[in-house]
């Protein structure tokens, strides 16, 4: 979820992000039947994916040696995440808090409208009027904690750095003894659970890790399709099923560019808007719609799905082709996105 112009010709991760969001709206789009298979599939590594995506673009996107990064002031590492995680995060919770109130019989989850109800909905992340936004705080959490730990361990370690192995042999001793809802303020133990993926993809792009498997895709991707449908196992691990899923759209990235695939190709850059903006047809068709015509939940998924996409898809294209006009610009600003207009004019 990075804007296009920042990673190059990164096509891989273009890829992967664009999977991703794909993955994120069709696993909401399932209202009246959450626990098909499919979803249950999708939820085994769709998110650990993002962090993962995440870690491997701090690493791509870092000019110069990371502890050196300038952390403070509006020009600062702080600050521009803050400004991209948070101030959406924050914004778009709070205009939807009152409107989302008003329909409290309609939602699934009812909103409690009292200040501390308010108050909840931005400390306790999975608690928030929008169910997928648990995700900004956390990974603002882990970039504070990652650059916390890169600057400290260059102190004491005196231009050493911790060895890899180290590090993910850590991160996977607290994935698997912190349980995921105990430190629910911040979602705390959301980011110690997915620094792990996090911090893989960091290495993953230091060591051009994707060099080494690229010619082994054609074998890899299928194996690993296989593998990932043990999530239907009650006993499978889910670490084990996030990294395969991982690798799995790594390696189908990898051949999508290899045959010169192209069908993803007009969504690239607009998955950070489609993230943001997909809930909001999603609700009108899951709850609104339902409310007044009664259809069968594949006509409803479906259209949950093609509008969660593509609304805020062309919600994105026009924020960039009419980035003069207010509206846009008060929008593009809401979003936490820079201003598409130098970049117009270019």
């Amino acid at each position: 979820m990075i804007k296009l112009e920042s990673m190059n010709n990164n096509y891989l991760i273009y890829y992967m992000q664009t999977v991703g969001i794909i993955l994120v709206v069709l696993g909401h789009s399932f209202y009246q039947n959450m626990f098909n298979p499919l979803v249950h599939w999708i939820y085994s590594f769709h998110m650990p994916l993002f962090f993962f995506i995440s870690g491997y673009l701090l690493q791509y996107t870092a000019r110069g040696p990371l502890h050196r990064l300038n952390l403070w002031g509006c020009d600062g590492f702080i600050w521009k995440k803050a400004y991209r995680l948070l101030f959406p995060y924050v914004i778009i919770s709070t205009l939807f808090f009152i409107p989302k109130i008003c329909v409290n019989q309609l939602a699934a989850r009812p909103v409690d409208a009292s200040c501390q109800g308010y108050a909840n909905m931005l400390l306790l992340p999975y608690s928030n009027v929008i169910g997928s936004f648990w995700f900004l705080p956390t990974l603002f959490g882990i970039f504070m904690v990652a650059m916390a730990v890169i600057r400290l361990s260059h102190i004491l370690l005196k231009e050493k750095e911790i060895h890899p192995l180290v590090v993910i042999a850590a991160l996977l001793a607290i994935n698997m003894f912190i349980p995921i809802n105990k430190l629910s303020v911040l979602n705390l133990s959301g980011i110690a659970h997915f620094m792990l993926y996090f911090a893989t993809g960091f290495y993953f792009c230091r060591y051009q890790a994707e060099k080494i498997i690229e010619k082994q895709a054609w074998w890899i991707a299928p194996l690993t399709l296989v593998l990932s449908f043990l999530c239907f196992l009650p006993e499978a691990n889910k670490s084990m099923l996030a990294f395969n899923g991982i690798l799995m759209t790594t390696c189908f990235g990898m051949l999508y560019e290899q045959y010169r695939l192209r069908f993803l190709h007009h969504l690239y850059g607009a998955t950070y808007t489609i993230y943001l903006l997909s809930f909001i047809p999603q609700f009108a068709v899951n709850q609104l719609l339902l409310h007044f015509v009664e259809l069968p939940w594949q006509i409803t998924s479906l259209l949950a799905f093609v509008l969660g996409i593509y609304i805020p898809y062309y919600i994105h294209r026009a924020m960039h082709r009419y980035c003069e006009n207010p509206l846009m610009k008060l929008l593009t600003f809401i979003t936490g996105q820079q201003s598409f207009q130098t970049k117009t004019k270019a």
